[in-house]
């Protein structure tokens, strides 16, 4: 993934331009400014194809120096602002993400659902690309594979309204196996996105209420739910689905709803009625209350057992 950051002199951003192009995301970059405005410098992601971070006065992204932060909701607006105590210059910003293209992250596969390939991993795991990404409540935005326990990630209370959950349980943390998984590409409004997950992971499929579909019968023109400008859950639609290869993991939080790549959806897999997979979890969450993460995993082993078992059973069925 890689950004396009572009400053000008007037606000109505057409004069001076200088365009810092292919910009990679996750480090610091410093930007082409010219003679005109002094050095700059920024460090942004693209989740959901939405440009998100800060920018610095200055290279090397001081954080001492004077900054501005850039999100979904101010990029909407075109031509942006950053006031300094020198001069004011203005700026625009766009992620560039070719739908087409995967990422060295994710390999695309061509292949029917029965017929993957050789060295996918045959457990078929219920969970996210270790790829995909998630906001935190401290601003910051982690990949799915560098998620802790205890790290308070982005959900949603039942009515879809932001919030933040606790993160008791990461399944798959030692594993760097790939297997198959669905890219579900996505559009609403001006923003478009993806999320890459197991054909049984559950998204959400209503603004209120927990009501989820599983990826598997996710097609073009399907109906999701998404994050736009920070906050806000909008409708969006399902523009495309492709088979990739990638790494995975599963993040388990309290309130079982988590936003990856700003899709919503659960921590949860189509096993059984969503009353009882949440209940199902509840001696877990006990334990990681009571502090008993060595019994925690054993218990998940024993569970995940389970699990596989009643997933094989769900794939007969379907």
């Amino acid at each position: 993934e890689v950004y396009t950051l572009c400053v000008y002199t007037d606000e109505n951003c057409s004069e001076n331009e200088q365009c810092t192009t292919d910009v990679q995301v996750r480090q610091c970059n410093d930007l082409e400014t010219g003679d005109a405005i002094d050095a700059l410098s920024a460090e942004l992601t693209c989740p959901a194809n939405v440009p998100t971070g800060t920018l610095y006065d200055g290279n090397g992204c001081d954080t001492n120096a004077q900054t501005t932060e850039i999100s979904g909701q101010d990029v909407s607006t075109g031509c942006l602002i950053f006031e300094r105590a020198t001069e004011n210059f203005f700026y625009t910003v766009k992620c560039n993400v070719d739908e087409d293209d995967a990422g060295p992250d994710e390999e695309p596969i061509e292949t029917d659902d029965d017929d993957v390939p050789e060295d996918a991993d045959g457990d078929d795991e219920i969970c996210f690309s270790g790829a995909s990404s998630v906001h935190l409540q401290d601003g910051s935005i982690k990949r799915v594979d560098e998620i802790n326990t205890g790290d308070m990630v982005e959900s949603y209370d039942i009515r879809g309204k932001q919030m933040f959950s606790e993160v008791f349980l990461v399944q798959h943390k030692d594993s760097n196996r790939r297997q198959a998984m669905r890219r579900i590409s996505y559009t609403a409004g001006s923003v478009s996105g993806h999320i890459t997950v197991s054909d049984l992971h559950l998204v959400r499929a209503s603004v209120e209420g927990d009501k989820f579909v599983r990826a598997a019968a996710l097609s073009e023109g399907s109906v999701i739910f998404v994050r736009v400008n920070g906050k806000d859950t909008v409708e969006g639609r399902v523009s495309g689905v492709q088979r990739v290869m990638t790494t995975y993991r599963n993040i388990h939080t309290m309130n079982d709803r988590i936003v990856v790549d700003g899709v919503l959806a659960s921590s949860a897999a189509d096993l059984g009625p969503y009353w009882m997979l949440r209940a199902a979890l509840l001696p877990l969450k006990g334990l990681y209350r009571a502090g008993l993460s060595s019994v925690l995993e054993r218990c998940d082993v024993a569970l995940h057992k389970l699990g596989k078992l009643a997933r094989e059973q769900k794939l007969l069925k379907a």
